[in-house]
């Protein structure tokens, strides 16, 4: 059976499509999108996010919407998130804006405002302070670098580290 719909009224679309702004043809537009990027070990990193916009006409600059991602390590994963970032296809390089989340192997988690990541030199830093807490303690730094072939966090500046809920210590 096929059902006919019966059109009796008109649809004016010149009212209804808005004209394209200079150059938006020319940037691309993602939703649900994936980037990889391979590591020194041949490693697949994958970066999602719900939506991606090129910042500029052939830049291969993208502004990410809740950008979710795995990076490989030698003992396991990091799980990074942020509800908005910046992916340089070109530079290979993330950045991460506003309320950075990164769970490290499970065990792990560490949060900061902002913080950049070079899928090439597999090197992170960030000039924004930051906690990290697991099973071993908390830590606070007022800024960070992190190096995945040593698999090493290094706190920069002024930085506390709490064993448990009783001790401090200041470095």
């Amino acid at each position: 059976m096929v059902v006919m719909p019966n059109i009796r009224k008109s649809v004016d679309l010149q009212n209804n499509v808005t004209m394209p702004r200079k150059n938006e043809m020319e940037q691309l537009h993602m939703e649900s999108t994936v980037f990889s990027a391979t590591d020194s070990k041949n490693r697949v990193n994958r970066i999602t996010a719900d939506s991606v916009d090129e910042t500029e006409a052939g830049s291969q600059k993208y502004k990410m919407d809740n950008p979710r991602g795995t990076i490989l390590t030698d003992d396991g994963k990091i799980v990074i998130t942020a509800p908005e970032g910046l992916y340089d296809q070109k530079a290979n390089t993330l950045d991460l804006k506003q309320k950075v989340h990164a769970l490290v192997n499970e065990k792990t988690t560490i949060d900061t405002k902002s913080g950049s990541y070079d899928f090439n030199a597999e090197y992170g830093h960030g000039q924004d302070a930051i906690t990290a807490s697991g099973d071993w303690g908390n830590l606070e730094g007022e800024a960070w670098t992190y190096s995945k072939q040593n698999n090493e966090l290094t706190l920069l500046g002024r930085s506390k580290v709490v064993k448990d809920r009783k001790s401090v210590c200041r470095e």
